[in-house]
């Protein structure tokens, strides 16, 4: 069953949200030669290995390259994730 968000329920509704908020969703990344449709805000590492990514700021031919752990949090804002990564990790939005 597909339940949609209702604000209702959330008593943070009304608050600002900025980049120390918590964060509200949660997507998993597919590595892919093209940006993610929305940069994250951070990393949760699920399985660990090598991550290679873009920054929002960086141009594309200035890839980060990080070996990480499972469970790890990278609080960097990422707009891509290439397909050399074989590390899996879910974008925090």
């Amino acid at each position: 069953m597909n339940m949609p968000y209702d604000p209702s329920t959330d008593p943070s509704r009304y608050l600002a949200s900025d980049l120390t908020s918590p964060a509200s969703r949660v997507v998993p990344i597919t590595p892919d030669n093209a940006d993610l449709p929305e940069a994250v805000r951070a990393l949760r590492v699920a399985t660990g290995g090598t991550l290679v990514f873009i920054p929002i700021a960086n141009t594309d031919d200035e890839e980060v390259s990080w070996d990480v752990t499972a469970g790890e949090f990278l609080f960097v804002r990422v707009r891509r994730v290439t397909p050399s990564s074989t590390a899996t990790v879910f974008g925090l939005i």
